[in-house]
């Protein structure tokens, strides 16, 4: 079994990444939305990109590509492939974090910071940006037991069938907190000692 070569010096993967440049073609251009930066936390940018015709929805998307995997830009391929483009042209107002280029005096930086502060921040900063309150987006997003155990007890009360479908249709984010929560419908139900009807 032939085993690749083994580059010496960082000149030959350059020759190397060069000759392939040269093979293929300049890379197609990416990154063509229109998009505003509205924010910073660190190295790390909050762009915002409209909606086409004002849009239909009010409340944006926030999107957080791999943090040292991914660049923005594979939100935002070529025309006619690009992640951006549909969600303008489906009226989803949504911003977009682009960490920056993590170098030698970011190694102190941990996930509890990413997780701990400069996400939140960013957050904060879409969220004021598009005029919400982040006090009422907080509340709105916090689900817990008890929360999803009154939902529960509405649904019955209203006649709905307790199967994850119906459900589903009446009410997506008491659906999809239970799962998040008890990781699917059917645990949720067993863990609050209630039994599909």
């Amino acid at each position: 079994m032939t085993q690749a070569p083994a580059f010496e010096s960082d000149q030959e993967l350059l020759k190397l990444a060069q000759g392939l440049r040269d093979a293929f073609g300049a890379p197609a251009p990416v990154a063509l939305s229109r998009r505003t930066v509205v924010g910073f936390r660190g190295k790390a940018k909050l762009y915002y990109y409209p909606p086409k015709d004002g849009g239909r929805f009010k409340t944006p998307l926030v999107l957080f590509p791999y943090l040292g995997i991914s660049r923005p830009y594979i939100f935002d391929l070529r025309p006619g492939e690009s992640f951006a483009e549909f969600l303008y042209e489906q009226g989803i107002p949504f911003y977009l974090c682009d960490w920056g280029i993590f170098g030698p005096e970011d190694r102190d930086m941990g996930m509890d910071d990413v997780i701990g502060d400069m996400i939140p921040s960013l957050i904060r900063q879409a969220v004021r940006q598009a005029g919400l309150s982040y006090e009422d987006v907080c509340r709105y997003l916090h689900w817990d037991e008890e929360r999803i155990r009154r939902g529960i007890k509405r649904l019955l009360r209203q006649g709905v069938r307790l199967n994850a479908l119906n459900v589903l249709k009446k009410d997506q984010k008491l659906y999809w907190a239970a799962c998040r929560l008890h990781e699917s419908w059917g645990n949720a139900l067993k863990a609050l000692t209630l039994i599909h009807i």
